[in-house]
């Protein structure tokens, strides 16, 4: 046996190797084409699967005969078999996936699929937002306003960074509720949240953890305790003159106090309820000296 001969052999039963892998990996996409709107091609990928059967059957009788010429020919023609069918696989492959999500799957559906993830994703955010704020003035209730004080309690004691917890109660709010109704009321309550919010830093923590009494969270202080103090006083002093203006209501003026209680953070290592306990009983202390000012504890 010549030297090409042993080439031819080795060359056709290497193309046959490279064919037998391409059916291999391609079998599911054949299934996918042999119903349906693609058959046609499915039908024509057989063919050429079988003139390429075919040929290698012609080869080795060829190769047992001397036909070189012959041989050669044929290797031509069944390696060009063997490439169009790799490529029609491919290229009608992606056809039948494309038409079977365009099939079975309609524009609506698609539509109607997107709809509902978006629909559930606002749902979620909002049902985030009622566990984690209050309903009338939006801002943080009480579980979200614990879960910023135990942050801020242990970041300030541990940098000797100072932050403050300033607990405010609104004087003279139950007169507005007793003469001018509820929705008064939450008006007021309305403004002082948006009052509070636009005088504010972005890193400040506002909440509402009762029915007139806000709680507000500050941080970044500095590490000069005489400095952090007087910031917060100061910051106290403008909150108490900018909530005590009178808004109008249905045309009639309402106006409302505020009594502050300050309790420190940073000077010692407390935890979120006890610093809460605390700025209240400032509180207290502030509207037992006559309201309308602030108290540190």
């Amino acid at each position: 046996m010549h030297l090409h001969d042993i080439l031819t052999i080795a060359l056709v039963i290497a193309g046959a190797g490279v064919m037998a892998l391409a059916i291999r990996l391609t079998s599911r996409i054949l299934k996918l084409l042999q119903k349906g709107p693609f058959s046609k091609h499915w039908r024509m990928l057989m063919m050429l699967m079988s003139f390429f059967f075919i040929g290698y059957i012609a080869v080795t009788v060829l190769l047992g005969t001397g036909h070189d010429e012959l041989i050669v020919l044929l290797a031509g023609v069944i390696f060009f078999c063997g490439a169009l069918f790799v490529y029609l696989v491919v290229y009608t492959g992606k056809l039948t996936i494309k038409d079977l999500i365009e099939t079975t799957v309609s524009k609506e559906t698609l539509e109607s699929v997107n709809h509902a993830l978006i629909s559930a994703q606002e749902q979620a955010k909002e049902a985030n937002r009622l566990a984690f704020s209050d309903p009338l003035t939006h801002l943080a209730n009480r579980r979200l306003i614990d879960e910023y004080l135990a942050k801020i309690t242990a970041s300030t004691f541990r940098h000797k960074d100072y932050g403050a917890v300033l607990m405010m109660d609104l004087d003279g709010f139950k007169a507005v509720n007793d003469t001018h109704g509820h929705e008064a009321g939450d008006a007021v309550l309305i403004e002082v949240a948006e009052r509070l919010k636009h005088m504010l830093r972005a890193e400040d923590a506002i909440g509402r953890i009762g029915g007139d009494e806000f709680v507000v969270l500050i941080h970044g202080l500095g590490d000069d305790d005489k400095i952090a103090k007087e910031r917060v006083t100061n910051l106290a002093t403008r909150i108490i003159s900018t909530v005590s203006k009178p808004l109008n209501f249905n045309n009639v003026g309402l106006a409302v106090g505020a009594s502050i209680g300050i309790r420190m953070l940073g000077l010692e290592e407390i935890d979120k309820d006890r610093a809460l306990r605390e700025a209240d009983f400032a509180l207290y202390e502030a509207k037992k000296g006559g309201k309308g000012h602030a108290a540190m504890f």
